[in-house]
């Protein structure tokens, strides 16, 4: 029943600790944690390196963004061994639109598995991955509706232990089967909210990444024009520790930071391409002229709202805090 999806548990379940951690030693676990690449390299410098494990991340945007795409880059960017700065782990892809197309998994897949082939050589040190490697390590599952969603979550941890190494949870999208099945409002918001927490506690206590796609709807009017917000309301916005806005920006793709508990905000630009997520090609200066120099995500951030001198001190504030995990091993970035 829907009662028994939904119904609480004990202090246990619930991911109380008896037994609480000193807030170094939170620092030190989440300084040891990699974040998972989008191989854009703007996106991951917006979000501190990527996508942070241990945490709820959100992506909203309109059909046709780049979310499944993003989803699957993701799917794929969380193998990348330790050794060539990755996470080195797995992913579990929960389908529910029927959007994951394997023949674009194939592409994406190929395209990361030739880069480090390049950097293998470069290096002269071996990645083992493969095409069948790679789709291998995804776990794929496809929900038809909200009960088989929350069902799915409800058995996500088992199923984590199980496969083991998981860094990585895809939900494409978490909207779909919320957003007309439901007559009474009250009820749907419960069920979110328990889905939600159940998410937040899977992430904090595996270690791993959960990346929910979400799609956007019409909210209010705004200087006589509707605009658009992420879909299932205000109380699903406490869901993602990190949430961040795709949008179409004169033709190009913007991705905004908008909600980050250590990061200000920002915006990148980024490209779908047929290798999959990659910086966006720089624009062409006119004949002439000298190409414009500096950050294009602090200037972009500048034209919305002047945020550039707020990026200068997060990062003076996050060299800092690297400082106080002395001995921390330096990794190797996989686009460098």
């Amino acid at each position: 029943s829907l009662a028994a999806l939904v119904g609480g548990g004990t202090a246990q379940e619930s991911g109380a600790e008896e037994v609480g951690r000193s807030a170094y030693a939170l620092l030190l676990e989440e300084r040891q944690q990699v974040p998972i690449i989008t191989f854009c390299a703007e996106v991951d410098e917006m979000l501190g390196g990527g996508v942070p494990l241990g945490k709820v991340t959100e992506f909203t945007g309109a059909p046709g963004i780049g979310k499944t795409q993003l989803g699957m880059q993701l799917a794929v960017d969380v193998q990348i061994p330790e050794a060539f700065g990755g996470a080195g782990g797995s992913a579990i892809y929960i389908d529910t639109e029927g959007s994951f197309v394997v023949e674009r998994a194939v592409e994406i897949a190929s395209a990361v598995v030739s880069h480090l082939d390049a950097q293998a050589a470069a290096d002269g040190v071996a990645h083992g991955l493969s095409l069948e490697s790679v789709l291998s390590s995804i776990a794929y599952y496809r929900v038809h509706s909200y009960v088989e969603q929350i069902a799915l979550i409800n058995l996500l941890p088992g199923i984590v232990e199980e496969l083991g190494n998981v860094r990585l949870v895809v939900i494409d999208s978490v909207a779909f089967h919320f957003r007309h099945d439901f007559a009474n409002m009250g009820v749907r918001t419960r069920v979110l909210n328990g889905m939600a927490q159940s998410l937040t506690l899977l992430a904090e206590k595996a270690g791993l990444a959960v990346v929910l796609m979400n799609q956007v709807t019409t909210r209010g009017i705004s200087q006589g024009h509707a605009y658009l917000a992420p879909a299932l309301g205000e109380s699903w916005g406490h869901a993602a520790t990190v949430r961040v806005n795709l949008f179409w920006d004169n033709g190009a793709r913007l991705a905004l930071l908008f909600k980050s508990p250590s990061h200000s905000q920002g915006s990148a630009r980024f490209a779908v391409t047929v290798q999959g997520i990659r910086s966006e090609p720089p624009d062409e200066p006119p004949p002439g002229t000298s190409p414009k120099r500096g950050n294009k995500r602090l200037r972009a951030s500048a034209s919305t709202g002047g945020e550039e001198a707020g990026a200068s001190e997060s990062v003076a504030r996050e060299e800092e805090a690297m400082q106080v995990g002395a001995g921390a091993t330096k990794r190797h970035h996989p686009l460098k």
